[in-house]
This record gives structure tokens, sequence and C-alpha cells, in this order.
């Protein structure tokens, strides 16, 4: 596993965890209001 894999798949895990938490905020917002 070369350094650059392992970054590919450290940006893919960061771009998911920032895509689940606006989702989460997006669903918390139209369920307050």
């Amino acid at each position: 596993m070369s350094l650059r894999d392992s970054a590919l798949i450290l940006g893919g895990w960061v771009m998911l965890a920032l895509g689940s938490g606006a989702l989460v905020s997006l669903v918390a917002k139209s369920l307050s209001i």
C-alpha cells in the first residue's frame, strides 16, 4: 500500500464524514422547523 493510496482513502473518509455531518444537520434543521 503506497502513501498515495492511503492519502486517497483518508481523503475519502474525510469527505464521507463531512457529507454525513452536513446531511445530519440538514435533517435536524428540517425537523426543528
